[in-house]
């Protein structure tokens, strides 16, 4: 599998139902929301994390492994997208270096 990060526009802080109806929630914490697009009993194609207190979110895109690819580890594909422009790299998943550490936006 493949996940894809990408930082989305800033909500308001607060609920962010006030702004996002369209979306699944549970709260994780004082600030944090993990907001998702189908019940549990249905494929969850990706993940929206937001920071209630700053507003701040990033979607997480679960993209399965094709049948013929072959990947000797998994992979996070980083997504930086500022001002409607993309730019991708890819990371070993399995790469310590990268626990605890945030992307940079």
């Amino acid at each position: 599998m493949t996940m894809q990060i990408e930082k989305m526009k800033s909500i308001n802080p607060g609920n962010p139902f006030l702004e996002d109806s369209y979306h699944m929630g549970t709260k994780l914490g004082e600030n944090c929301i993990v907001m998702y697009k189908n019940f549990p009993t249905k494929e969850c194609p990706y993940l929206i994390i937001i920071d209630t207190i700053t507003g701040e979110r990033i979607r997480i895109r679960l993209i399965p492994e094709k049948k013929n690819e072959t990947f000797s580890e998994n992979m996070i594909d980083i997504v930086e997208n500022k001002s409607g422009t993309s730019s991708g790299e890819r990371m070993k998943f399995r790469d310590l270096s990268l626990i605890g550490k945030t992307p940079n936006f």
